[in-house]
């Protein structure tokens, strides 16, 4: 029963997630990718009942994300954090999921620049890494030592910690890219309702998918509250 009082760091009511992955065969370049999510998220914001659409790598309580070393401009290379969780996100990935914005600001759609990268920290690492420094305006890269493939990413936005993988499982550091720069195929489209049961969405997403490509198979349709309901099945059981 405490833990179940636990705060997610997120608010799983009135929302829907929808699983899906674009097959190789159909969609081999990045742009095709993105022209498609991008184009799926535009339609899925103006059905009726919607308040707000976003696309992101990896839902709360489910699982980490891909992860690796980083290190900061102007430190030692010694110093630097092993396993930094990684997330990309559409812009409007916080609002829909109504993760708390702590300090600077959320992504924009003008975030797709390659030459001015930017992130988005979790509260976690700001308090583990910067140690009290204002990590806003702080250059950041994901290696052991900065390279030029590695390049330096501005961080312009702190936001509240989300459980990453159960609510009785201290949340990891973590770092949210753009989704822009990522191309990632499998995705999840997280959905806001507006004064109606998330649910209810289900059928008109999936025309939308049908009408953008009928041959692609939705994995799952289901409510956050379903999947936090979830994370807590071993301790219920």
């Amino acid at each position: 029963l405490r833990l179940d009082q636990v705060d997610p760091g997120f608010d799983a009511h009135g929302t829907i997630a929808v699983a899906l992955t674009l097959p190789t065969a159909r969609y081999e370049s990045y742009d095709k990718v993105r022209a498609f999510y991008d184009d799926l998220i535009e339609r899925i914001r103006q059905v009726p009942g919607v308040e707000s659409v976003a696309a992101t790598t990896r839902l709360p309580l489910t699982e980490i994300g891909w992860t690796g070393e980083m290190v900061s401009a102007g430190r030692a290379p010694a110093d630097n954090i092993l396993e930094v969780g990684h997330v990309q996100v559409t812009p409007d990935y916080f609002r829909t999921m109504r993760v708390r914005l702590v300090k600077g600001r959320a992504f924009t759609e003008l975030d797709r620049d390659p030459a001015r990268p930017v992130v988005v920290i979790n509260e976690a690492l700001a308090r583990e890494y910067f140690r009290g420094q204002d990590p806003i305006g702080q250059a950041v890269a994901f290696d052991r030592t900065r390279s030029p493939v590695q390049p330096w990413r501005t961080v312009v936005g702190v936001v509240a910690n989300e459980h990453q993988t159960r609510l009785s499982a201290t949340p990891q550091v973590e770092v949210f890219h753009p989704f822009a720069e990522s191309g990632a195929r499998a995705t999840k489209i997280v959905i806001r309702a507006r004064g109606t049961s998330p649910m209810q969405l289900a059928a008109p997403v999936r025309r939308l998918v049908a009408t953008l490509d009928p041959a692609l198979a939705i994995a799952s349709i289901e409510p956050l509250t379903a999947i936090r309901l979830r994370s807590l099945a071993r301790e219920r059981f």
